[in-house]
């Protein structure tokens, strides 16, 4: 990046999106499927990996793991029975969540060109889509929590979902010719369709097929609950909403990353430069070879003023979208 941030904004920084992880977490438990328990939509995962790219693998671990623990912690407490909805498996692969998506974007910063369409991205949707219509048409994993017309609501689905992937092909182009319009003053953020191509390889590897995992081996081997899930049965559950999740992920981080750059990096001041180490001057300081003190510096406390005003207007806007979250998601849960 053109800036770094110090150590502090990043552990501030990194608080402010573990809270907005937790919340997440458990706004969006208000949500659920009956028949379907282990369908979720939740803005968690496009918080972990936003904290991944922006923060490093480290900060993204720590969101990841808290996003998951912290709710965990807290809810069976409030009922009397501390500690009961702890699954550790599940907690180590948000803490993956962390991780993976920071180790992706070194690759696809080395190889940009191959990024330019992103076809992997439209074959997995259709490969996920496939899917589905399979599991929908070819077996009832899914049907006690379709309602009593299984079929009808199946096909609304694949209309929905045909719908959804059809709109991250479109919103993914226009998202990218805003970004390539941009480039010069956004070359240190992965391009939207880098973030696609993360988003999908997340999504399916980790939130799919080892979350699915985590779950059939806790409940096999590790919970004194009795139950006992299919394992095709979890797998068929989180593919189900697969396709919304990459939709979600794309485009939330994405733009948050936009976001982040413009009123982060232009206008909060960087403790740490790339070039010249601490206390190097930004583009248009004046030089180090002209004596200013720094006491009465009135280019740098011009700039540590701005610094607070981007802070504040980025986590004053970030915070109330998740409000706002919240509220929708209580007024849909009554």
């Amino acid at each position: 990046m053109k800036a770094r941030l110090s150590v502090t904004q990043k552990m501030t920084f990194a608080a402010m999106l573990l809270v907005l992880g937790v919340f997440s977490t458990m706004a969006f438990k208000m949500i659920y499927v009956p028949g379907l328990d282990f369908v979720r939509i939740s803005l968690t995962p496009a918080i972990i990996i936003y904290a991944s790219l922006s923060l490093g693998p480290l900060y993204g671990a720590v969101v990841g793991i808290c996003s998951d623990l912290i709710p965990a912690l807290v809810e069976p407490f409030s009922s009397g029975s501390f500690g009961a909805a702890i699954n550790p498996l599940i907690t180590v692969v948000y803490g993956l969540l962390g991780v993976l998506p920071w180790a992706i974007a070194l690759l696809t910063k080395k190889h940009r060109n191959a990024f330019k369409k992103p076809w992997f991205v439209y074959a997995v949707l259709a490969l996920t889509y496939a899917g589905l219509a399979g599991i929908f048409y070819g077996t009832n994993l899914l049907d006690v929590g379709l309602g009593d017309n299984p079929i009808l609501v199946k096909s609304i689905l694949m209309g929905v979902f045909l719908v959804l992937d059809a709109g991250l092909i479109v919103g993914l182009h226009f998202t990218d010719r805003y970004f390539q319009k941009r480039i010069l003053d956004l070359t240190d953020i992965p391009s939207p369709n880098e973030i696609a191509f993360i988003a999908t390889v997340c999504e399916i590897l980790l939130m799919v097929i080892l979350k699915s995992l985590a779950f059939y081996v806790y409940y096999m081997w590790i919970s004194a609950s009795g139950y006992a899930p299919l394992y095709t049965y979890l797998f068929a559950s989180l593919l189900l909403i697969s396709s919304l999740n990459i939709f979600i992920n794309t485009f939330a981080v994405s733009w948050m990353l936009v976001f982040t750059r413009k009123f982060i990096h232009n206008y909060g001041y960087p403790a740490i430069k790339e070039e010249g180490g601490l206390g190097a001057p930004a583009e248009g300081h004046p030089s180090k070879d002209i004596p200013v003190s720094d006491d009465e510096d009135p280019v740098e406390k011009a700039e540590q003023k701005r610094a607070k005003i981007g802070w504040i207007v980025f986590f004053g806007v970030v915070i109330v979208l998740m409000v706002a979250c919240i509220v929708v998601i209580s007024i849909i849960g009554r």
